[in-house]
């Protein structure tokens, strides 16, 4: 199966959020025309290519002005991040997992097939 999806991987087109990112905005801009304007450049894939130029500028002017740091830099950040540090290692020891994944069987075990 992982060899039947590398080999379709090569058939799908790449993102217009990658392309318009890596600079080659008319790739991008073709893309968008042909899986959401029916192959016509219309109002919406116009709003849809601006929309996802801002959203990259945007992204790339927060990721300049803040870092990792800024996790613990303030009370309230370092408290959100313990909480889910904690979060995520009681899940885990709680068992949650466990149980979901081998209830099935358990309960064919005891025979509750319904």
């Amino acid at each position: 199966m992982p060899g039947i999806q590398l080999l379709a991987l090569y058939t799908v087109p790449e993102s217009p959020r990658w392309l318009i990112s890596k600079g080659r905005d008319d790739d991008a801009l073709k893309i968008l025309t042909k899986y959401h304007g029916n192959n016509v450049q219309d109002d919406f894939v116009t709003f849809e290519y601006n929309e996802i130029r801002e959203t990259l500028r945007m992204e790339r002017e927060a990721a300049s002005s803040s870092g990792w740091a800024d996790l613990v830099r303030t009370p309230g950040n370092r408290k959100r991040c313990i909480l889910i540090i904690l979060t995520a290692i009681f899940s885990q020891c709680s068992g949650n997992g466990l149980v979901s994944y081998y209830l099935s069987s358990i309960l064919k075990t005891i025979g509750i097939t319904k």
